[in-house]
């Protein structure tokens, strides 16, 4: 599973998994580079995870489901995470881990970027992303 949404991805662990053990990507660190691609765009990845469902009372209050948040957002918000889950005060969300990728529109200075968060050419990105969404309809086939 992957969604993608203004130069960021967000890619399900067990996708990345399947990417990895098929050596269509490669991961240094928390830069993930895209083998598959004759420019091998490279993501910042960020540990994060997909909102599915609301599994107490089927409502959502906090408008979460459907969304994609870092780790750091989830605590932020007062979640305490465990895999496949997330609980927020009286709310339980069945969530997706995995990653949220942050397109790096140069690669080869993903390293010195690593903590920066510099912004990318929203032209890049597109194309960087068009090429992730490729691998990933390849990957649930």
């Amino acid at each position: 599973m992957t969604t993608a949404h203004n130069n960021r991805a967000f890619m399900a662990q067990e996708t990345l998994d399947v990417w990895l053990a098929d050596e269509r990507v490669s991961l240094d660190g928390e830069v993930l580079k895209l083998l598959t691609h004759p420019r091998t765009p490279a993501f910042l990845l960020t540990t994060a995870v997909y909102f599915q469902a609301e599994v107490t009372t089927g409502e959502d209050p906090l408008g979460l489901c459907g969304q994609v948040k870092s780790l750091p957002k989830v605590l932020e918000l007062g979640g305490e995470h465990a895999p496949g889950s997330v609980v927020i005060g009286d709310n339980a969300y069945e969530v997706r881990d995995g990653f949220l990728g942050e397109f790096l529109p140069d690669h080869d200075e993903a390293e010195k970027r690593a903590g920066s968060h510099q912004k990318s050419d929203p032209n890049d990105g597109r194309v960087a992303l068009a090429a992730l969404s490729t691998l990933a309809s390849a990957v649930e086939r």
